[in-house]
């Protein structure tokens, strides 16, 4: 029955098949006219069009080689180079290690009467409070459209890799006044990169994700867990937000964590900073000293 019935109605299907090499050949002839020195050059002096077309319509082929052209040379000029920096760590630079009794207080969150605080510590066991209510929480993560920015990476092997722009997410705003009172109990600058660095560290752990979703840095301190460009963003948003980091250079580096000297791909994110008087990395995913993993990496840096 069920063949026959397809039988029956064989005319349709010979139509619709009609229609589609229809179509295709209109695809073909564009995809001749994108590319006519590739099909010149594959097809030798096979004439693919009619002598009438090709005279009738030169000026609309130029048009379109013109626009393939254009576009083929925003693209290759959006594809971005890898730099390689260093680490220049001063020599007085103070010893980095807890000695305080405090060194395991716990970073904690509560919400009361719409209130949303975080309860933060540094090295030297110092306390500090993030406070906003529930509306400025909710504008901060859940009303922003999450960012799908685009970055394309040239790698040494003349790949094109595309990588999300984490650093649309970075919020320096909410932390303004935290990041200023770190500053000013750090005494130094490498010691405020430091805390910045413990602090977001020691409230959050580091959760690889089953789905991949980027975070805002306030929402990543509420779940106190996130992956590793979830606690770079938290991390660059403290450091941003001081007023004593203006003039600073912060960048946000992707780079392969396996083989950092080398661009040959990418699969982990970092901080690279620079005070004008020195320069390190921050490494968001260790509990040990965040800002003593890397030495040199070959990388790609955007500005924070």
């Amino acid at each position: 029955m069920y063949i026959a019935a397809r039988g029956k109605s064989l005319a349709w299907p010979l139509l619709a098949i009609t229609l589609f090499l229809s179509l295709l050949s209109v695809i073909v002839l564009q995809g001749v006219v994108a590319e006519p020195a590739y099909y010149s050059h594959t097809l030798g002096s096979f004439s693919i069009l009619p002598a009438s077309w090709t005279i009738n319509n030169i000026d609309l082929f130029a048009n379109f080689e013109s626009s393939y052209l254009s576009i083929k040379g925003k693209l290759s000029q959006g594809v971005l180079k890898p730099e390689v920096h260093e680490a220049q760590r001063n020599q007085h630079t103070v010893s980095l290690n807890s000695g305080s009794a405090d060194e395991q207080t716990q970073a904690y969150t509560q919400i009361s009467n719409g209130v949303r605080s975080w309860v933060l510590f540094d090295s030297k066991g110092r306390q500090y409070q993030l406070q906003m209510t529930q509306d400025e929480y909710v504008s901060s993560v859940e009303n922003p459209s999450r960012p799908a920015n685009t970055k394309y990476l040239g790698t040494e092997s003349g790949k094109i890799v595309s990588v999300r722009d984490y650093t649309k997410f970075v919020q320096p705003a909410p932390f303004s006044k935290l990041a200023d009172e770190i500053y000013k109990n750090a005494g130094t600058d490498h010691q405020f990169i430091y805390e910045a660095w413990y602090v977001a560290t020691h409230a959050t752990s580091y959760a690889k994700e089953d789905v991949e979703q980027v975070n805002f840095p306030l929402d990543t301190l509420f779940l106190a867990k996130g992956d590793c460009e979830d606690l770079t963003i938290l991390i660059a948003s403290i450091l941003t937000a001081s007023s004593y980091t203006k003039d600073w250079e912060i960048k946000m580096v992707y780079f392969d964590a396996f083989n950092p000297e080398t661009s040959g791909t990418v699969n982990h994110v970092a901080l690279y900073v620079d005070t004008g008087k020195e320069s390190t990395f921050v490494e968001s995913t260790t509990d040990f000293n965040g800002l003593n993993i890397w030495d040199k990496v070959a990388g790609w840096y955007f500005d924070v």
